[in-house]
């Protein structure tokens, strides 16, 4: 199942909010196969004329480890990498 299709799952059944940048991260962030850092998730975004600010992305990540569907490893150069959950690709 794609991740952007199980974070409205989550958000309905939470009656949270899905905000069309949380689903554009996802998206991003399976597109790159399913690990990137925020700054090659911003790069996208740029890439594609999409406006979101790195702080939005970095937000938006955290709120995705934080439900469990993503996970942040350390990376080089002191970056987190991001990954999504095997159970959710």
């Amino acid at each position: 199942m794609l991740l952007s299709k199980e974070i409205v799952a989550y958000c309905e059944s939470r009656k949270l909010r899905c905000t069309a940048k949380r689903l554009m991260v996802a998206d991003f962030l399976q597109e790159a196969n399913g690990q990137a850092d925020a700054d090659v998730l911003y790069m996208m975004f740029r890439s594609n004329s999409i406006r979101i600010s790195p702080a939005s992305i970095y937000q938006i990540l955290d709120w995705m480890v934080k439900i469990g569907f993503v996970e942040r490893m350390p990376g080089n150069d002191r970056k987190n990498i991001y990954c999504i959950k095997k159970y959710n690709v």
